[in-house]
């Protein structure tokens, strides 16, 4: 069973046949093809909600804040699957003061039954472009492109629906706000793969997991649902939780150690969705960056057992090797997220093959 067929058609071909119709009805439109990318544009502020959340109060589970020596495990782990997914989010064209945007998006799950075998799932692969761009304005060039690219069996997202929706005349003048409508095109982006990578782990959860119940699997980012045996592992750790003496404890945190677990009181940042969280430090950072090596390990806070978190941060701890050596993130980067990442940029770099034209 599949969750969706990946998609096979170019962006340089779809953007042939919307240039071939837009010349053939004497439409006017600007090129963006060598723009750089939306991740690339430090005039865009980029943070997500996948690295990030609200400076909130905490509910300590383990009592005060403090560094605990986490046991080594012995034997093979019960992390037996990894989820991600990667994005390139890509100006292509403008009209007028409206940029038009293509979301290219790939995810999946990787599977490791054992030390010397892995590989993706079959049939978990999702690859996609996806177009963003206004969709109600009374421009004839841009209304065009929606109804050409709908035709043509895209899927077309507007960057201010909400908008649209609570004040159409607010719209309206939105819609010419350059920078504007690239920042919210990017967090449409985001927000689209996020939901892909939602539907990829409640994909696992009824079809992978029923049949190997003692398996985990770990999620690069956030984790957004209650699905039991998932483990969120985020890398990033400028949401800062813990104040005074408990921060200083973080950023103390020795190697091979980890936080006592907490929760955030405000239990709606994520949708009503508690977690039970701690920090784990992977690497030595003596001399380094406070969070070189910090990452923050998340599970559903309704199905947390404590006793499961120095097995769970043990687990992890055994992923630093081999090291992803290669990559710059390497200090909070488990290997196999990083062979996912590249078989996914693989799929990317399909996807835009002869990009920009």
């Amino acid at each position: 069973m599949a969750i969706a067929e990946p998609q096979t058609v170019s962006l340089r071909a779809m953007v042939r046949t919307v240039i071939n119709d837009l010349v053939a009805e004497r439409l006017p439109i600007a090129d963006m093809s060598r723009a750089t990318s939306l991740e690339l544009d430090r005039t865009l502020s980029l943070d997500s909600r996948r690295a990030q959340l609200p400076t909130s109060e905490i509910r300590r589970l383990e009592g005060p804040i403090r560094a605990m020596d986490v046991p080594r495990h012995s034997g093979v782990g019960a992390v037996r699957y990894f989820l991600d997914g990667t994005q390139r989010t890509l100006p292509v064209w403008r009209v007028g003061t409206t940029p038009i945007i293509a979301a290219v998006t790939a995810a999946a799950i990787l599977q490791r039954p054992s030390p010397s075998d892995i590989g993706i799932i079959p049939g978990s692969l999702v690859a996609r472009i996806n177009w963003i761009l206004p969709r109600y304005t009374d421009d004839p060039t841009l209304n065009h492109i929606v109804n050409l690219l709908e035709s043509m069996g895209n899927h077309v997202y507007d960057p201010l629906e909400a908008q649209h929706r609570d004040d159409p005349d607010l719209y309206q003048r939105m819609v010419g706000d350059y920078t504007d409508v690239l920042q919210r095109s990017y967090s449409t982006a985001t927000t689209l793969r996020a939901r892909i990578e939602a539907d990829l782990l409640q994909f696992w959860r009824l079809n992978i997991s029923p049949s190997d119940h003692d398996g985990w699997i770990v999620v690069d980012g956030l984790l957004l649902t209650d699905t039991p045996n998932a483990i969120g592992l985020v890398k990033s750790a400028h949401a800062q939780h813990f104040h005074g003496q408990e921060a200083a404890v973080l950023y103390d945190l020795p190697i091979g150690h980890r936080t006592s677990a907490y929760t955030l009181a405000d239990s709606d940042v994520r949708e009503g969705a508690e977690r039970a969280m701690w920090y784990l430090r992977m690497h030595n950072a003596t001399g380094q960056d406070a969070r070189h090596g910090l990452i923050r390990l998340e599970t559903p806070a309704v199905l947390a057992d404590l006793d499961l978190i120095d097995p769970i941060s043990s687990w992890i701890l055994a992923e630093r090797a081999p090291r992803a050596s290669t990559d710059a993130r390497w200090p909070t980067l488990l290997y196999p997220i990083h062979l996912l990442e590249r078989m996914l940029k693989r799929r990317l770099d399909t996807l835009t093959a002869g990009w920009p034209t």
